[in-house]
């Protein structure tokens, strides 16, 4: 028996002398252990009853009467000490239940505040990237409209001192980008040269914002070459899309590969292009440079129902395409795919980057 068990059993003992014995006289040993909580004594302590059994067989086999009343008496405690021993055991049981409700609760608690706050930075990166994006793509509108200069106020200096701070900053992200990815120093070298020859350029000049955008194709052919010793992967895929609308250029992916759309391009029943000089495209050739993989496929687009003449017309204007994208990019990248895509209601060209297909098809 333990020290608290001998303590319970003999603050049992005085308590039953001071109260217990009265009831005593009126109550049957057998009535006693035969009660319900005596089984539930038998599994949570069995020692305690034991005991108490044997005084009530001392009892009963006693021929004095006496002796028989102090094993009663004796058996009463015990069986009394068994039934309070039954009764801290469950208390002790379901305060551990408690307990662990309790716990349980706690770390569900932690668990949700955790996915909360999870949810929370990852909504933050979405705002914050939704914010870069809207950014780019005013900076580049920026560049496009200095660049093409049109407009009452295009091609002012102030524009154009934006838009060349506009660049610098791409640029500086882009060639960094290139540099984590293992760029050569000399290819690193070359693209701080032309930026620092943009910027020491007069201010706001034409000067200035030709050679910040030599500068930025630079730094897209300096992070291309370092892709090039790198597996494509699926963050490429969502780069190259989000790189595309903030030029103001449709992309999406597919199992094809990424399709980049080209509208407006030529005149209506035309295969003389009106719009690749536009800075929109030129600055997609550049960012072409910095996705190396595999080729660039140019398909001619008409509708499914088209004859023979406006299939020959998407042919050519894909071939136009072709001469135009081969200015900037290696020859053997670009192909002409020999027979037009259908349908397409907007554009007249669509550039595929087959090497930049969707994870499921690769």
């Amino acid at each position: 028996m333990s020290a608290a068990q001998a303590w319970l059993l003999s603050f049992l003992l005085l308590l039953a002398a001071c109260a217990g014995a009265p009831r005593a006289q009126h109550s049957s040993l057998a009535a006693l252990f035969s009660d319900a909580q005596v089984q539930a004594a038998r599994a949570a302590a069995p020692d305690l009853l034991a005991r108490a059994e044997r005084a009530r067989k001392d009892a009963d086999s006693a021929s004095a009467a006496a002796a028989r009343a102090d094993h009663e008496l004796r058996a009463r405690w015990l069986l009394q000490a068994a039934l309070v021993e039954t009764e801290r055991i469950a208390i002790e049981r379901r305060r551990s239940q408690l307990q662990q409700q309790i716990d349980d609760a706690e770390q569900a608690r932690a668990q949700d505040e955790h996915a909360r706050a999870v949810a929370q930075a990852q909504l933050e990166v979405l705002q914050a990237s939704q914010l870069a994006q809207r950014q780019a793509e005013a900076g580049f509108a920026q560049v496009q409209q200095a660049a093409a200069g049109r407009g009452e106020r295009a091609g002012s200096s102030t524009e154009r001192a934006q838009a060349v701070a506009f660049l610098v900053q791409r640029t500086r992200l882009v060639a960094a980008a290139a540099r984590a990815l293992g760029a050569s120093g000399g290819v690193a070298a070359d693209v701080d040269a032309k930026l620092d020859a943009a910027q020491a350029a007069p201010g706001g000049s034409a000067q200035a914002l030709e050679r910040a955008l030599a500068a930025f194709g630079s730094a897209q052919q300096a992070l291309g070459s370092a892709r090039a010793t790198h597996a494509v992967t699926a963050e490429q895929l969502q780069d190259l899309v989000a790189r595309a609308s903030e030029l103001g250029v449709h992309a999406q992916r597919s199992t094809r590969g990424v399709v980049v759309g080209m509208t407006a391009v030529f005149a209506p029943s035309s295969a003389q292009p009106r719009g690749l000089e536009q800075p929109k495209w030129s600055l997609l050739r550049a960012l072409l440079l910095a996705y190396p993989a595999g080729q660039v496929r140019v398909e001619g687009r008409t509708h499914a129902a088209a004859d023979k003449v406006a299939r020959r017309l998407a042919q050519a204007r894909a071939v136009h395409v072709h001469a135009w994208l081969v200015q900037g990019l290696p020859a053997s990248r670009v192909v002409v795919v020999p027979e037009p895509s259908a349908p397409a209601p907007d554009d007249d060209v669509v550039l595929v980057l087959d090497a930049y297909r969707d994870a499921a098809s690769r």
